[in-house]
């Protein structure tokens, strides 16, 4: 039977627990939540760059594979640039889980997601055999904005997790 596998994404203290991601809605914002809405926007600066708080996400199966799920990657659609002029996604695995509260001023500046695509994805550590549970290293993602991004609601982007099953 097949595995039954979820986006999660963590942003408590400790990384204990984590919500499903339905539909893989998130939004950046200056919150630690998982609430998608319009409150605490990424203001826009005068100078250098303004970030939204780290977003942990995870995979989990809730139900587990028959053998295993391994192969973990993450990329973008490579559309340029992606949520707009003046925004940057930066992303990175991570083994350990850091307490969002502490790391929201450019923690992952450096690594932009906008590199990785289907034909060359992002790696991310981990398996999980036939069990239910955490699947793999954190992915962890961030919004920088800077001065010449736009006022406004940014346009939606793709970003995809795949995996192999067996």
């Amino acid at each position: 039977m097949a595995a039954t596998v979820e986006l999660r994404s963590y942003h408590d203290a400790t990384g204990a627990s984590g919500t499903d991601v339905a539909g893989g809605n998130i939004r950046f914002k200056q919150a630690i939540n998982d609430t998608v809405d319009a409150n605490n926007p990424i203001p826009i600066p005068g100078g250098g760059e303004n970030y939204s708080y780290i977003k942990h996400l995870q995979l989990y199966a809730t139900a587990a594979p028959d053998n295993a799920i391994n192969n973990l990657k993450f990329y973008t659609d490579g559309s340029t640039p992606l949520f707009g002029t003046g925004c940057v996604l930066y992303v990175a695995n991570n083994t350990a889980y850091t307490n969002p509260a502490t790391q929201v001023d450019g923690y992952y500046g450096g690594y932009t997601a906008l590199g990785y695509t289907s034909g060359a994805p992002l790696s991310v550590s981990g398996s999980i055999g036939a069990a239910t549970g955490a699947i793999g290293d954190w992915t962890v993602l961030q919004l920088g904005v800077d001065n010449s991004a736009g006022q406004g609601t940014t346009g939606s982007e793709v970003l995809t997790f795949s995996f192999d099953e067996s």
